[in-house]
């Protein structure tokens, strides 16, 4: 009786970790990993102090590498981003204690002018109760959190929510790389490899090219959670319970949460394949099993898509639905050339602005370290061998030799990706994500083939490795010599630093390697060489992707800036050209027609009507330098709103000719001959007193400086004063010089001439002289008749010109004027005679307008929400020419419609009387996501809870078994007598 009833309980065994029901069939792939040598999960301390010895140098060099290249930004003492690309920009160019050359990656400004400003408007809204889902910031309005393009929900990023965006970057970094190193080490460990090898796995990974190049990026957010998914994967197939697809969902959310779709898919497709192979290894002849464990697998995949519903279908709408991406057809094609394989070995080519290649560092950078690669190579052996289960191993080879195919050596053999969904229309470089967590594992293969005794044979250290090694050291000592041939554009002190950092480490690993061939002792040696190594070549490889700014230069705010912010209201200012960097002004609270950012197509069609050459990238736009085109000329510009044009004071057209100011001039003194421009010394001239917009100087530029101006009345009081640099051009050409009133205050418009003082730095500079030999001064002054043009600013290297003519951007429309055809439309919107009065339409409203008119007051602009509160004579528009696709609209809280009004923004009609307008951004992609969510995140509880409850269920029926067990053999103590 006790023994029947002791073999009717579950028993389980340990077997390397993993526990298997006796009475389950233990499958193929526990039987593979039991016939591995036991030391493959031997203890961190063993073989003497060798394994000790090696984890402490790679936890200290580990340690080294974070505090040099984080620590004072952790510390605050700095900022973990690029902020000396200031430099390149006005106005921040000009502050003082400006004028270093920058030597972070120029590609980081889209971290300054896109990805900080829209996180930074996202955590002061957040902190003031307002979950920021859209901003009108820039284009007409942009998705922010609605979407995930800022990955504010993946592992680190998600601390810009709570810590101020100075401190924020670097420890989301520090978060995103523990994260990444913890998983990959998770994976390590479950596939049998020693604590010691997955130790430096975990390493390896977070300190590839793709992590270290894509910081501070969502590219390097998705690519952190990629250790995730594989774990996941892994877990499920050894433990192949139905709770265990709970992993699988929470890091496939993760992964789309990034907000990098191309990655996130990429990496969704290898998981899949390595399910696939993994299970079929395992169950082997086991249709059904093999069919529950994937159909369990995708079901953990689709909750976890689910579970970013409530982002994951707006971004999708938005990328799929409203933005032009054709630009993007061949991109799958765009092989990199084979000489940026280099970047795998060697950390430092091609990481540098002077040595740009015809693509972004970020974008050829595949960064593995000499090191990584010889012991990955190993890692082959290690397959080749078995000391790891073929079908990992081999799996793992096959993805690096597809990323090496994709990436460098496409053919006819592999057009056929182009039609899968993700590889077409991306990018095919950022496969890169994909070459590290292979190498990883590969690499903790090799570790594990260095530290082990392999019994029967002479050592680890065999011909077959030495071989291994050897030909790695051959490779880069080639590379090297093929860098250093001036064949390749690399600076030649990089090159010997380079192969220093790369060749030397494998040169000596080889020489250890021949002599462990005859001797055990050197095992300590080489093993202790490859800890260090890994780190050491890492510490160089983020020295260039890895910047840091003094905390004094973070967003500084200028009086340009001030005077921006005081000034705009809800109303939009436009950039020509580059200054006040777009979007950098979200930062600051400003608001502008052009931007960083995607565009909806409708916007696309008007901001093309008004400038054609307007897009200077797939998602820049920007106004050209020609101010004299956006006065009262330019009906686009007042439609949307835009009272502030900025321009650069540098700004040139193509020939390097400087952009004259606006204007009418005052007439030319004769010319009477050269003069010779004196480097320090002061000019003089005069002009009439009156209203200025500045001064034109005729001078030949034979070599670059600069030319300051001060304007005096007659009693020597300074009005005005600017400075421009100029270029080298060889020629005359006219040196604007834009000159507002220092107090604000308009210039006299009589009295005695105002004297101009100019002086020049810069040799080899000739003005021209007036008959009384004084320096030839034109005065700019605005036309009699106006052009719609007041200049409002200039300082700091920037013109900032107010717009007279320019309607709000939140307005009043008495009259409605509709035009059916589109293109007729946008060339109305964009050029026709503007009737403050009236909206432009697409369509006939319900009733007449009778034209009164109507005093508007925004209580709320907050990018969400838009409230006014109207007093209306007659019915009417109350126009926003903002993006209203995916908002709704109230009228006194009733629901009203949003029609389609300057092509692009949208109008709500009014009754006449005193009514409150809201107009919300509520998609309904956004219910339809959030619904999914709320379905996912009920799954999951569901399957949770169920878990645990069968769990509890099963421990109790043991317990009682267990109970039921002594009661039986319980003896009372009479019968024992």
């Amino acid at each position: 009786m006790v023994g029947g009833r002791c073999c009717s309980l579950p028993q389980t065994v340990p077997t390397r970790g993993v526990f298997i029901n006796e009475h389950a069939p233990v499958t193929a792939d526990v039987d593979e990993r039991v016939e591995r040598p036991k030391d493959h999960s031997a203890p961190l301390f063993d073989h003497g102090g060798r394994n000790r010895l090696a984890a402490w140098l790679l936890a200290a060099a580990a340690f080294a590498v974070i505090g040099i290249r984080l620590g004072p930004s952790l510390l605050g003492l700095e900022v973990f981003v690029g902020l000396d690309l200031f430099e390149f920009f006005r106005p921040w160019s000009e502050l003082p204690g400006a004028g270093g050359y920058p030597t972070s990656s120029i590609y980081v400004s889209d971290q300054l002018d896109s990805t900080l400003p829209g996180m930074y408007e996202i955590r002061e809204r957040f902190l003031n109760g307002d979950l920021a889902l859209w901003s009108s910031s820039a284009v007409g309005g942009f998705p922010l959190f609605a979407t995930m393009h800022y990955g504010m929900l993946t592992p680190g990023r998600w601390l810009f929510f709570i810590l101020p965006t100075w401190l924020a970057p670097a420890w989301a970094k520090l978060a995103e790389l523990a994260f990444a190193a913890a998983f990959t080490a998770l994976l390590a460990r479950r596939l049998k490899f020693s604590r010691l090898a997955a130790a430096v796995a975990a390493f390896i990974y977070p300190m590839t090219g793709f992590m270290i190049g894509w910081t501070n990026w969502p590219q390097a957010a998705v690519a952190a959670t990629i250790p995730m998914v594989f774990w996941s994967v892994e877990r499920f197939v050894q433990l192949r319970r139905v709770r265990d697809i709970l992993p699988v969902a929470l890091a496939t959310a993760i992964l789309l949460f990034g907000g990098f779709p191309a990655v996130a898919g990429q990496t969704l497709y290898l998981a899949g394949a390595y399910a696939l192979v993994r299970t079929i290894a395992t169950q082997r002849r086991a249709i059904g099993a093999i069919v529950r464990d994937l159909a369990l697998l995708a079901g953990g995949v689709l909750i976890g898509v689910a579970l970013t519903g409530f982002q994951l279908v707006p971004f999708a709408s938005q990328l799929l639905g409203e933005t032009d991406l054709t630009y993007r057809a061949s991109e799958f094609f765009s092989v990199s050339q084979p000489v940026f394989l280099l970047t795998t070995m060697f950390p430092e080519s091609f990481a540098g602005n002077q040595l740009w290649a015809g693509a972004s560092p970020m974008d050829v950078n595949a960064y593995l370290g000499g090191v990584t690669i010889a012991l990955a190579t190993l890692g082959v052996v290690s397959v080749l061998r078995g000391r790891v289960p073929r079908h990992v191993g081999l799996f793992f080879v096959g993805v690096v030799l597809l990323a090496v195919t994709l990436i460098w050596f496409q053919g006819p053999w592999t057009d056929w990706m182009n039609n899968l969904p993700i590889f077409n229309g991306n990018p095919i470089g950022r496969f890169r994500s994909q070459l590290a967590l292979p190498a990883a594992i590969l690499a903790a293969a090799g570790v594990d083939l260095l530290r082990t005794d392999s019994d029967g044979e002479s050592r680890a250290f065999t011909w077959p490795t030495a071989l291994a090694v050897g030909a790695v050291t051959a490779l880069a000592a080639a590379a090297a010599d093929l860098l250093n041939s001036g064949r390749i554009l690399i600076l030649s002190e990089q090159v010997l630093r380079d192969t220093l950092i790369a060749v030397v480490p494998l040169v000596l690993l080889f020489g250890l390697v021949l002599w462990g061939l005859r001797s055990r002792r050197p095992r300590t040696l080489v093993l202790c060489l490859v800890v260090l190594a890994v780190p050491l070549q890492a510490l160089s490889a983020t020295a260039f992707y890895w910047p840091t700014g003094d905390r004094e230069d973070f967003y500084r705010t200028t009086s340009g800036i001030e005077y921006l912010q005081e000034n705009q209201g809800h109303d939009r200012i436009a950039t020509l050209g580059l200054p006040l960097r777009p979007n950098i002004t979200q930062y600051y609270g400003l608001r502008t027609l052009n931007g960083h950012s995607f565009v909806t197509e409708q916007m696309s069609e008007v901001f093309l009507a008004i400038n054609p050459s307007m897009f200077i990238g797939p998602t820049y736009t920007a106004l050209s330098n020609d101010i004299a085109s956006y006065g009262d000329r330019a009906p686009g510009l007042d439609r949307f709103g835009v009272r502030y044009l900025v321009a650069d004071a540098e700004a040139i057209l193509p020939g390097n000719v400087p952009v004259t100011l606006p204007g009418i001039g005052d007439p030319l003194a004769e010319r009477a001959g050269d003069l010779a421009l004196e480097p320090g010394r002061e000019y003089t001239s005069t002009i009439a007193a009156g209203d200025l917009r500045g001064v034109h100087i005729p001078v030949i530029l034979n070599a670059p400086g600069s030319v300051t101006v001060e304007i005096h009345d007659a009693d020597g009081v300074l009005l005005a004063s600017n400075e421009l640099d100029v270029r080298n051009t060889g020629e005359e050409v006219t040196v604007p010089i834009a000159l507002s009133p220092i107090d604000g205050v308009a210039f006299p418009d009589s009295g005695d001439p105002f004297t101009v003082t100019v002086t020049f730095t810069g040799d080899g500079l000739i003005g021209s002289a007036d008959g009384v030999g004084n320096l030839r001064v034109q005065a700019v002054r605005a036309p009699a008749e106006g052009d719609g043009l007041d200049l409002a600013y200039a300082g700091e290297g920037l013109i900032i010109w107010e717009r007279t003519t320019s309607l709000s951007r939140i307005r009043w429309a008495s009259e409605a004027v509709v035009i059916n055809d589109d293109e007729d439309r946008v060339a109305a919107v964009a050029n026709d005679a503007v009737d403050p009065e009236a909206a432009i339409l697409a369509e006939e409203l319900p009733e007449e307008l009778a034209g009164g008119t109507a005093e508007l007051t925004i209580t709320e602009d907050s990018g969400d929400v838009i409230r006014v509160d109207v007093e209306a004579e007659t019915a009417g528009l109350v126009v926003v020419t903002d993006t209203m696709d995916d908002f709704v609209a109230t009228v006194d809280g009733q629901p009203a419609d949003i029609v389609t009004a300057e092509h692009a923004g949208g109008a709500v009609l009014v009754p006449a009387g005193s009514h409150t307008v809201e107009l919300t951004y509520a998609p309904q992609s956004g219910k339809l996501g959030i619904g999914l969510t709320i379905g996912a995140a009920a799954i999951l509880l569901a399957i949770g809870v169920g878990s645990l409850l069968l769990q509890r269920r099963s421990r109790r029926q043991a317990s009682d078994a267990e109970s039921d067990v002594r009661a039986d053999v319980e003896v009372e103590p009479d019968s024992i007598r």
